[in-house]
């Protein structure tokens, strides 16, 4: 079905010395590294340079992909994080299309990568060095690498003269990394309504190598849950004593659970892949050493196996959280330092959190 040409791209942002490869594959990669893509979420509002830049990631991938045709599609639907998201959806298509004879596969990836703190790399997260034979950049594995693979396979198979009869569909998003509130929910949902075609299988190069690249597979991807600990306090000078400190019981209840010991796949494959991750703390007043905060923001996320749900690994956090908070108020009272109840509360989502904020602000809520 006719798309939307790609257009031709220019980088409109500072980059590195050009980094070159005689393996002209090797160099479009590259290429895709040094474009600074981070995830829209990191923009200050919608269409900001975090936008752009992964727009243009987008577009690049679809340069190299003359065999195909492209469609751009934003996304900004979701009411709690308006900002607008691109999309590519790419079609290859080699021979007519009869459903009952014709393969169509799906394939998919994401252009958008995590922050990354320069003065933490032995080289520019953003250059695409070569380095005892290896990509140096932030995105490489995860994963501008296995969706350009996807993209030059795809190129391949059009121009494979033994093939003559195929259709390839291509995913690939710029909300990955984060939320993924306006990203391949949404562009799967658009294929689906707008591209006439069934496939048959999918393919996602997201990496799964252990040791070395190739050494397994993954049919399906571990689950994740993750969420938000606030914790309430009683503000206070730190030289004083009549506080309550909501970092440290943050900080203890963090540890706990990150050393909860997860009941492990019977698969040897999936063993250790179940695991409590402290993700990130907020506090305010971070540079004064004086004043004890009143409250402190833990965000954790958990990566399970299919023997676990959500709900019960919930419950688990719950559970632990409130075990854990009443045992360090037993242990802060018996030093003869007032204590009332600890509030926690556990906010799986962004919308619970965004609303539990705004109840706050209106004072119709109290952490419980």
């Amino acid at each position: 079905m006719p798309l939307a040409r790609p257009h031709h791209l220019s980088f409109l942002f500072s980059r590195s010395p050009p980094v070159t490869h005689p393996n002209p594959d090797v160099q479009k990669l590259i290429e895709l590294v040094r474009i600074p893509s981070f995830n829209v979420l990191f923009d200050k509002e919608s269409g900001g340079p975090n936008y752009q830049a992964t727009k243009d990631a987008l577009k690049y991938l679809a340069s190299v992909a003359p065999s195909a045709d492209h469609t751009l599609v934003e996304f900004d639907e979701y009411p709690e994080f308006p900002k607008k998201v691109p999309n590519l959806i790419s079609v290859w298509q080699k021979g007519t299309y009869d459903p009952g004879v014709t393969k169509c596969l799906l394939v998919s990836g994401h252009v958008d990568v995590v922050l990354a703190d320069a003065t933490q790399w032995v080289r520019p997260p953003f250059e695409g060095a070569i380095v005892d034979g290896y990509i140096i950049g932030r995105g490489v594995t995860d994963m501008k690498g296995g969706t350009m693979s996807l993209v030059l396979a795809a190129e391949r198979a059009m121009a494979d003269p033994t093939i003559t009869n195929m259709v390839i569909i291509g995913v690939f998003t710029g909300d990955e990394e984060a939320m993924a509130l306006n990203g391949a929910k949404h562009a799967f949902k658009w294929v689906a309504e707008n591209i006439p075609y069934n496939p048959d299988a999918a393919l996602i190069a997201e990496p799964a190598s252990k040791e070395m690249f190739g050494d397994q597979k993954a049919d399906g991807r571990p689950g994740l849950l993750g969420g938000y600990l606030d914790f309430t306090g009683i503000s206070g000078h730190s030289g004083a004593g009549n506080f309550i400190n909501p970092v440290t019981l943050g900080c203890n209840v963090m540890a706990g659970l990150e050393a909860h010991e997860f009941e492990p796949h019977p698969d040897p494959a999936w063993t250790h892949r179940t695991s409590f991750q402290p993700m990130s703390a907020q506090a305010a007043h971070l540079f004064n050493v004086n004043l004890v905060p009143g409250s402190a923001a833990f965000a954790w996320s958990i990566r399970f196996t299919p023997i676990f749900t959500a709900p019960e690994l919930t419950k688990l956090v719950k559970d632990k959280t409130q075990r854990i908070v009443r045992n360090v108020a037993e242990s802060w009272a018996r030093r003869g330092m007032p204590f009332p109840d600890a509030s926690i509360t556990v906010l799986t989502n962004y919308e619970q959190k965004r609303e539990f904020e705004k109840q706050l602000q209106e004072g119709r809520q109290k952490p419980t």
